[in-house]
């Protein structure tokens, strides 16, 4: 492999390289967040001006139809037609800076196109991680906020250890519309929990499937398991007996939506004036997010406290069952 001669254009950041590595990770994972979820988790590339995305709807009037007394002749109680605005928030990144002599790339020998594609990779990885932490704070945050209307606490139970019963008492707030939950997001602690529990209940049939076909009884809704911290002793629940609780979530369809809303930039150059040729990269984006029935209105470009405080979310909606899902909080 061809060392740098040591001049700008062998040490530049090759973007074609960069976006082609950063674009394999993320389209590799893609479907994490759209088919394996049931579309209940969404990333989707849509450009957005401005730092909101808004989406006006008309609410629904829930008493226009009523009795109608046939011995009266009083004035009718009027109804009106309202609409409601959801809201969304962009988010802005950046990648890096990063700084590197080139000295340290002609030891190893590394080609330029090649250091490119590993940063695209790890960059790749990285905004991963990022779209599933925000998405994990910010629906369960959502969900939170309409507490305890759409969230089970088991945490004081004698057994605090998540269970297929307690993924049903999770599913039976959301009454009759239970159907539309689509998946179950959680931490991998509840998740063995519940795959151990089947097993050693050795309840019919599940506990082989546990064993032979790796996957336990989660209600017939696929499963995604991430240890984002914000599953764990988040927000206002009790900790169970080990100090610890874990929030499972049940979500709808279009739950938490991310929108790719900026392209990436990433630009390069060299710095001079030092001991040694330094060659640094860096880069931004932004993506826009949303919770299904909320609207975030607090700040522009918002931190992780900000995502993460329940007042910040402000639900629309007449009907808690037409949010994001459900919760149930285990130890």
């Amino acid at each position: 492999m061809a060392t740098g001669t040591g001049v700008k254009s062998n040490m530049k950041v090759y973007h074609e390289e960069f976006f082609g590595g950063f674009n394999e990770i993320v389209q590799q994972n893609s479907n994490v967040f759209n088919g394996a979820s049931a579309n209940a988790i969404r990333l989707v590339p849509r450009m957005l001006k401005g730092d909101y995305d808004r989406e006006s709807f008309f609410k629904a009037i829930e008493t226009i139809v009523s009795r109608r007394d046939t011995s009266s002749v009083s004035d009718a109680d009027i109804q009106k037609l309202e609409q409601g605005e959801l809201q969304g928030v962009k988010l802005n990144r950046k990648i890096g800076p990063v700084y590197n002599t080139m000295d340290s790339f002609k030891k190893i020998q590394v080609d330029p196109r090649e250091f490119s594609f590993v940063l695209g990779q790890q960059t790749g990885e990285e905004a991963l991680r990022d779209y599933v932490n925000t998405g994990a704070l910010s629906v369960s945050t959502a969900i939170q906020a309409m507490s305890p209307s759409m969230v089970v606490d088991k945490t004081g139970e004698t057994d605090p250890n998540l269970s297929a019963q307690y993924l049903i008492n999770a599913m039976a707030k959301m009454g009759d519309r239970a159907q539309r939950i689509r998946a179950w997001v959680m931490h991998s602690k509840p998740w063995f929990d519940l795959m151990e529990g089947q097993v050693s209940d050795k309840v019919t049939n599940i506990s082989d499937v546990v064993i032979y076909g790796g996957s336990p009884g989660t209600l017939g809704r696929p499963v995604i398991v991430t240890d984002s911290p914000y599953l764990v002793n988040y927000q206002t629940v009790t900790s169970g007996p080990d100090g610890d609780n874990y929030i499972v979530l049940g979500l709808t369809e279009d739950a938490v939506v991310m929108n790719q809303s900026e392209d990436e930039s990433i630009m390069s150059d060299i710095l001079l004036g030092k001991e040694n040729l330094i060659m640094q990269y860096q880069g931004e984006y932004a993506y826009n997010i949303r919770v299904k029935g909320f609207s975030f209105e607090t700040s522009e470009n918002p931190n992780a406290a900000a995502l993460g405080t329940t007042g910040n979310w402000t639900f629309q909606m007449h009907d808690s069952r037409l949010g994001p899902g459900c919760a149930v909080v285990v130890s």
